[in-house]
């Protein structure tokens, strides 16, 4: 799977980036559709998701990084000043309509947040039609959390083997 973002650009010039890139691929191949994933900002204009899929692109995912309000707003402080949480939450509900059940990413850092938070948004996500994407955090040299202690081996196995299966019985329920 390709992942595709537009960088930092401005909304439109993000989708234009990117739509002129998938449509190059499109006509280079003569698929319909680009078995890869946009990962956008979210959108200030839901219909930005309407023109990503017209794009030809398959599948679109969205950085959440946390579930936790409180958390997000305080590990992400540049992000959260100009993307809510239910702006999250609100795009992917929007882009599942557009793209399909199954097509849509919800993407978390895991291990910035208590276990019950993180499984709370994969509940809430995979309960709308959309995928979670796990990434494991570890704390870098340089950042702003270098030095804290990401949690063990055992609890991101825990964690994500509970987190599968609550996307497995959402999968089951939604019929995909």
């Amino acid at each position: 799977m390709s992942f595709f973002t537009g960088g930092c650009f401005n909304h439109q010039k993000e989708i234009e980036l990117v739509s002129d890139i998938i449509k190059s691929i499109r006509k280079h191949t003569g698929l319909d559709r680009i078995p890869g994933t946009i990962l956008p900002s979210p959108p200030k204009n839901l219909d930005e998701i309407t023109k990503h899929y017209y794009s030809g692109i398959k599948a679109i995912g969205f950085s959440m990084e946390i579930w936790n309000k409180g958390l997000y707003q305080a590990i992400c402080p540049g992000k959260s000043k100009t993307v809510s949480h239910e702006t999250f939450v609100d795009s992917i509900q929007q882009a599942v309509k557009v793209f399909g059940e199954g097509n849509v990413y919800g993407i978390f850092v895991m291990g910035l947040e208590p276990r019950e938070s993180f499984l709370e948004g994969v509940r809430v996500l995979t309960g709308l039609g959309a995928n979670i994407v796990p990434f494991v955090w570890s704390p870098n040299p340089g950042s702003k959390l270098e030095g804290h202690r990401a949690p063990t081996s055992k609890w991101y196995l825990d964690t994500i083997l509970e987190a599968a299966e609550i996307v497995s019985k959402s999968q089951d329920s939604i019929g995909y």
